[in-house]
């Protein structure tokens, strides 16, 4: 029997038939319908601690999913939903407050080399009088920065490396973004416990949230040099606590 050969045409053929059937194209369900609507809720709306997300696949057509999630906004969640439909997102909705000034999807989107700027900046109008609670150590993708919210809370920030960890003045945590590992976990724990003055006996509370204390612990961190022009015990306290945080 001789065998026979297909035409170049009828391969072509079976190939196009092959590729449409349903099992030949990428799979794609609710992880893929929350992953596509956290990406739009999040560029749209400049949200970063998304939450909570579960997904609806719905029957009236294929690829069509209600998603529903959880934005956390400054300590509080606020609801969003979102709409697939043959893997496109066809509506996106968020009625929540954005986050105040830098703390959050602000901070991730302008990049390390302008968070540590805005850092330098506020460092020197502090030094002026003009005050913040706002700091900044580190460089390169191990930037971070603190944070204080209107709440009393405050946020340690890791731009480069997409983790926010909230934390109230006793230094516990309230918690963390999806960003955050082991190791960011623990930096941030030790950093919150420096800004409020709980992880040293030398410093009681209230030197370690006074405002030389912070200003020595400020200058430490950024490397500054001691101010020998002017140091009272909480400036100190807060330079040794500085060096041991860096």
């Amino acid at each position: 029997m001789i065998p026979t050969r297909l035409a170049p045409a009828a391969i072509g053929t079976l190939l196009t038939l092959a590729l449409a059937t349903p099992g030949a194209a990428l799979a794609y369900g609710d992880k893929d319908a929350i992953r596509d609507c956290e990406s739009r809720i999040r560029s749209e709306y400049h949200v970063s601690d998304l939450r909570d997300a579960s997904s609806e696949k719905l029957g009236d057509s294929e690829h069509h999913y209600k998603v529903h999630g959880l934005a956390k906004v400054d300590g509080d969640k606020h609801p969003w939903t979102c709409e697939v439909k043959n893997r496109h997102v066809t509506s996106a909705e968020y009625s929540g407050p954005k986050p105040k000034g830098m703390g959050t999807a602000e901070k991730l989107a302008i990049g390390a080399g302008a968070a540590i700027a805005a850092g330098v900046a506020v460092n020197a109008m502090s030094k002026a009088g003009k005050g913040s609670d706002t700091t900044q150590g580190h460089s390169g993708s191990d930037a971070h920065s603190i944070n204080d919210m209107s709440n009393g809370q405050f946020e340690v920030v890791w731009p480069n490396r997409h983790c926010i960890a909230t934390f109230n003045q006793r230094a516990e945590a309230m918690g963390y973004s999806s960003g955050c590992n082991d190791d960011l976990i623990s930096r941030s724990q030790d950093i919150a416990r420096h800004h409020t003055g709980s992880g040293y006996k030398q410093a009681s509370h209230s030197q370690g949230t006074s405002k030389e204390y912070k200003r020595g612990y400020n200058d430490a961190l950024k490397g500054h040099a001691f101010d020998q022009n002017r140091h009272p015990q909480d400036y100190k306290d807060g330079y040794r606590a500085g060096e041991e945080a860096r």
